[in-house]
């Protein structure tokens, strides 16, 4: 099981392993992206989001990827701030960005084939 959030690192690794070997994906960037998402929690305070995954599709299409074991009361604002900033991404750049969270549980259940399977699961 992934925790909410720090994952044990066999379980990261693992999926980092399985996302890098679905066909159709350019590069694909784990952790440690060199970025962070601000957003707000449910008590206003400041907080930073690291997504888990950056991958770009066969199109082109730029995807933050977040693996999710369990959704603590923040994961919504997570996803809001991870929505809005592809927005803004696509907008300023011109290269489309869209943010896919995966829960774990489908993510083993289906084992995705395919960035469109893996995308599927959000």
């Amino acid at each position: 099981m992934w925790p909410a959030a720090v994952f044990e690192r066999d379980h990261l690794e693992a999926a980092v392993r399985h996302v890098r070997s679905l066909p159709g994906l350019g590069p694909v960037w784990a952790h440690s992206l060199g970025f962070a998402i601000d957003y707000t929690d449910n008590a206003m305070n400041l907080r930073c989001y690291y997504p888990d995954f950056v991958a770009v599709g066969a199109d082109g299409t730029h995807w933050l990827l977040e693996t999710k074991g369990q959704e603590s009361p923040e994961v919504p604002f997570k996803d809001r701030a991870a929505t809005e900033w592809c927005e803004n991404a696509t907008s300023l750049t011109g290269v489309a960005w869209r943010y896919r969270k995966v829960p774990q549980g489908a993510f083993e259940a289906l084992r995705p084939a395919a960035l469109a399977d893996l995308a599927a699961l959000g």
